[in-house]
């Protein structure tokens, strides 16, 4: 079968490693930072670095380039591809010609394979080999223009000794990471006790916990938690799909509604932070929980969505974070969901931030109006008073119904 090229990424250079490894070590901060003061006293300081580094240290994935396949397939290769002056080929046109696909398989994250190494040639690429993820397989494919297979093998070799050495360096920057992890973890934990210490002291009262404090930051849960997905078949063509339990969904939501909850008792959390800034530490926060790849600002259908959470290539839950900018914004940003969304993605939420004075009276403009979309079927039911659960429609298909989530979080004093 005759197919176009897969969207690839080049390897260790799509996201920078410091933001990522920054943006991990303020959560771990964060974390320890709001810990009950009798807990951080009472809890063996073993154990409880030990959890802190089990959930926040990187697990470098490990590719099996001794255990690599190749395949072979007819691509679409766009004429402005083929070597200049060696083809007769016409502008603008796409051929068929042979590629030869080299797949070698890991285990772990495969989004890693997307962090930047060279932090100080930012705009230096030369060396970045595109490369994609399928079924538990790095992937790269080379164009056979001269059926000539040796060929193949030589440029094959190059690009595994590319890969090989990218790799290594991936590598040593996670163990580095790691190495200083626990010195950070350490020194953070003794901070906390310091500080407990000092204001029970100067205060005279010992320092308590205040109540309700977000389970989300709780360690005594598991690190991740292990994620069963049933499939069921779409009505029309029988092909399997995959649906988020709504267990899982509620638990997914209690965790935002929890991390929100905190933005809201301490607003030196997203003091001056933008949206994508506040979005990052909710998919920090979500990502040690769940055996699901969680990312941020991906393209889905029609545009880029802030929180996607993906099974097996397949898009369950989706999630679009917006600060309030009136009645109209908040249907806008419901109608530009709702354009991301596919026949699969059946779960979705809606996470607004509110920088504005009278945070109750927009929660009822909000609760108010929503029912003015065009796309709005029921209301399900409040799970707190700022958590509201709607059934929508996709668009242009009213018997398919997503299940819509509106949190609201009052960031006043944020500015």
């Amino acid at each position: 079968m005759d197919e176009d090229f897969p969207t690839t990424f080049k390897f260790c250079y799509e996201h920078s490693f410091s933001d990522f490894s920054h943006k991990r070590n303020q959560s771990l901060d964060l974390e320890i930072s709001q810990e009950d003061p009798d807990y951080i006293y009472s809890i063996d300081k073993s154990e409880y670095l030990k959890y802190i580094i089990e959930k926040y240290s990187i697990k470098t994935p490990l590719l099996k380039f001794d255990q690599r396949i190749v395949s072979e397939a007819i691509r679409l290769v766009p004429s402005e591809w083929f070597p200049r002056g060696q083809f007769f080929v016409e502008r603008e046109r796409k051929y068929e010609k042979e590629v030869i696909i080299y797949r070698i398989p890991f285990e772990g994250d495969g989004e890693l394979f997307k962090l930047r190494l060279e932090e100080d040639f930012i705009g230096y690429n030369g060396d970045s080999l595109g490369t994609y993820i399928e079924n538990g397989y790095l992937c790269f494919e080379l164009i056979n223009f001269y059926n000539d297979l040796e060929k193949i093998k030589s440029w094959a070799e190059k690009n595994l000794s590319l890969l090989q050495g990218k790799y290594l360096l991936l590598t040593q920057k996670i163990s580095k990471f790691n190495y200083s992890l626990e010195w950070r973890a350490k020194s953070t934990i003794e901070q906390r006790k310091n500080r407990i210490t000092s204001l029970s002291e100067i205060l005279g009262v010992p320092v308590k916990k205040v109540s309700n404090v977000p389970e989300v930051f709780s360690p005594n849960e598991s690190t991740k938690q292990l994620v069963t997905i049933k499939p069921s078949l779409d009505e029309k063509n029988h092909n399997p799909e995959y649906v988020l339990s709504d267990e899982i969904y509620f638990d997914i939501l209690k965790k935002i509604h929890d991390i929100g909850k905190n933005f809201e008792r301490h607003p030196s959390t997203h003091l001056g932070k933008h949206e994508e800034d506040l979005r990052d530490l909710i998919i920090t926060f979500l990502q040690p929980h769940y055996e699901l790849s969680i990312t941020g600002e991906n393209f889905n259908k029609k545009g880029k969505t802030d929180i996607l959470i993906r099974f097996q290539n397949t898009n369950v839950f989706v999630a679009e974070c917006k600060f309030w900018q009136g009645e109209q914004g908040f249907l806008k940003t419901i109608s530009q969901l709702l354009n991301y969304l596919t026949w699969r993605d059946s779960k979705a939420a809606i996470i607004m931030f509110v920088r504005k004075k009278d945070f109750s009276s927009i929660l009822q403009t909000a609760k108010a109006n929503i029912n003015k979309h065009e796309n709005h079927i029921e209301f399900l039911g409040e799970q707190e008073e700022t958590w509201l659960n709607y059934n929508f429609h996709l668009n242009g298909d009213e018997k398919r119904k997503v299940k819509l989530a509106v949190l609201l979080f009052n960031l006043e004093n944020s500015k």
